[in-house]
C-alpha cells in the first residue's frame, strides 16, 4: 500500500484538496488555449508551494 502521509512530530496527515474553476453565470468563456495557461500557472504556483498535484 502506497503511503502519502506527512508526518512532523507526533503528528500525521494527509490533506487532498479538489479545485475547480467556473466563471461566473457559468459562461463558456474558457477555451482549450486559456486552460492550458491555467494549468501551467497552478503547476508553478504548486512547485513554489512544495506541493504535488494530479491534474487529469
Amino acid at each position: 500500500m502506497k503511503k502519502d502521509f506527512v508526518s512532523s512530530g507526533r503528528a500525521v496527515s494527509d490533506m487532498k484538496a479538489h479545485l475547480a474553476l467556473v466563471t461566473k453565470y457559468r459562461k463558456k468563456v474558457i477555451n482549450q488555449e486559456m486552460l492550458k495557461r491555467l494549468g501551467e500557472i497552478v503547476d508553478n504556483l504548486c512547485t513554489i508551494g512544495g506541493v504535488q498535484t494530479n491534474r487529469i
